[in-house]
């Protein structure tokens, strides 16, 4: 096979879309069609609808060339991108090779490195969720003699919500061997001794560290009925639920004969990893491939809709929301961000635009191997990409997702926002009452229809906000919307201030794209027998009643 970039869309290579096409289980399988043919199943209009490929040809076609582009630069033998959008893969690009005369395919196995610790943290919820740990643990409840030497003032035990979110303050490597039997004895008698091992009072800064995802893995296993290793109750509990059947810790020699061969930052190549486990493998250890991380991805943000139980048979409906949370903001060397709850990488794209989003990320560096994974859970947008180089210590495994979302996002928006256009000019948007009852003046704000689509704006047409259908309550008597913020207004990234009358009596409301909190949403109070909102009311915005 030659170093050129291949690609399959357009039905070629795509994945099933909803679950009365998948086995019982719910795993989620490749289905292979011909140019003609459709997924065999049928959907009702949702946050999880796909938008029509032809809408994102022309975007499409741009990646084989970047991806190629990108690959060279980083002097990587291979590189893999698979996209997916509205539950199905709409994109898979290769580029290179996976080892000498072996094509890259969604079936290559490579390294993940730190995107390893969503599942860590995955499985943590789940045993929260099933009651059997709490994330406000001590440490020392599940790591027997844990104990950390701090110079501060603090005497608070380290908890596992902490080491969730980098937060502990806990120095970024494990200070001990990695690959003896004795690491767990050997970490715990040196944090207890060191007095460099805490740099900041926990949940005061963020300090990215391996060490606590390690322990945190490690106090998962513990929690676990029966105490299994950790690697064996993500393998069981998590991956093999979701169906990611080529994805795991144990590096046997069918699993190394599918691997992509990766290269040192000199362009050596990297040996294999062997079979045996480490025990700081839930920091970063875990195999897996493009089509097991496109299974994860459509699993994970389906489950973002509330109407949605996706992830359900591994976390409670709502954990997956609640993992996305952010855990701290700060300002990142690419631009402004955080880290979630569930140790997600929030990145804020396309500011000043009017494609401005949060996205959930996560980058993994290896010697040998590069990855990262990235959603829009609003747009039903991911991608994960992955090249076979080295990145440096601070990280640069998104060197392909992100530049393939700057191609991806005002495309998938602009699609999805003229479906929502052509569904309200239809009556499809609301088919009972229409959008005409929402229209109007509400003491400070206005609602307008514009281009089909519902607007809120501030009374001096400031600050606007598209308003996106989102359910009806007691019979239609409330009706909620949830509210995009319109690009060019932000203040920063993600926050906006509103103004009362002219002057600034509200406080600044800083209102996060991802929409996960009650500031996001507004509700229509429809009174019985009327055919017109009387109010409109939100937690960032208050209440206001119709002038007219």
């Amino acid at each position: 096979m030659g170093n050129g970039p291949k690609r399959w869309w357009g039905g070629l290579v795509v994945m099933v879309l909803c679950e009365s096409a998948v086995p019982a289980l719910g795993l989620l399988q490749p289905l292979t069609l011909n140019d003609d043919q459709s997924v065999p199943c049928t959907a009702t209009p949702s946050a999880t609808t796909p938008i029509p490929l032809a809408a994102l040809a022309a975007a499409l076609d741009q990646l084989p060339a970047l991806v190629d582009s990108i690959r060279s630069k980083l002097g990587a033998p291979g590189a893999g991108l698979v996209v997916v959008q509205g539950g199905r893969v709409v994109n898979f690009t290769a580029s290179g090779e996976a080892s000498a005369g072996v094509p890259f395919t969604l079936d290559t196995i490579v390294r993940i490195a730190s995107n390893t610790k969503l599942f860590t943290t995955l499985a943590a919820y789940r045993l929260r969720d099933q009651g059997k740990l709490s994330l406000d643990d001590p440490v020392s409840k599940w790591i027997p003699g844990f104990a950390v030497k701090t110079p501060y003032s603090s005497k608070r035990p380290l908890c596992l919500r902490s080491l969730a979110t980098h937060t502990s303050g806990l120095v970024r490597e494990v200070p001990a061997c990695t690959d003896c039997a004795t690491v767990q004895a050997a970490v715990v008698k040196t944090l207890a001794a060191e007095e460099h091992s805490i740099l900041s009072p926990q949940f005061t800064e963020t300090h990215y560290s391996n060490l606590g995802l390690a322990l945190l893995g490690r106090a998962v296993a513990a929690a676990a009925e029966g105490a299994p290793q950790y690697e064996e109750y993500v393998e069981r509990e998590i991956l093999a639920v979701l169906g990611m059947t080529s994805s795991g810790f144990n590096y046997t020699d069918a699993v190394r004969a599918r691997m992509a061969h990766g290269v040192d930052g000199e362009g050596n190549a990297v040996p294999l990893p062997t079979e045996e486990f480490e025990w700081a493998a839930p920091c970063g250890t875990m195999y897996s491939t493009c089509g097991d991380m496109a299974r994860f991805m459509i699993r994970a943000m389906k489950h973002s809709d509330p109407a949605d139980d996706s992830l359900g048979m591994v976390v409670d409906g709502t954990t997956f929301a609640e993992m996305q949370l952010t855990g701290a903001f700060g300002a990142q060397p690419t631009g402004f961000g955080g880290i979630g709850s569930g140790t997600y990488e929030l990145a804020h794209i396309g500011n000043g635009t009017d494609h401005a989003h949060w996205a959930i990320t996560k980058a993994g560096c290896l010697n040998g191997y590069r990855s990262d994974t990235f959603m829009i859970p609003e747009l039903q947008l991911g991608i994960f990409a992955v090249a076979t180089s080295t990145c440096d210590v601070h990280g640069d495994g998104d060197a392909i997702s992100f530049p393939v979302a700057n191609i991806l996002v005002p495309v998938v928006q602009a699609a999805l926002e003229s479906a929502e256009s052509q569904n309200i000019s239809e009556g499809g948007w609301l088919p009972t009452i229409g959008s005409e009852p929402f229209i109007g003046h509400y003491c400070d704000f206005n609602v307008t229809a514009e281009n089909g689509t519902l607007m809120i704006r501030n009374w001096d047409g400031a600050y606007p906000m598209r308003l996106e259908y989102s359910g009806q309550r007691e019979s239609g008597m409330y009706v909620v919307f949830r509210m995009h913020m319109m690009g060019p207004y932000l203040d920063e990234p993600g926050c906006f201030t509103f103004t009362e009358n002219g002057e600034n009596a509200c406080p600044t409301s800083c209102m996060m794209r991802m929409g996960r909190s009650d500031m996001n949403f507004v509700t229509f109070t429809i009174p019985s027998g009327s055919n017109r909102a009387a109010s409109v009311e939100s937690a960032g915005l208050g209440a206001f009643c119709r002038r007219s």
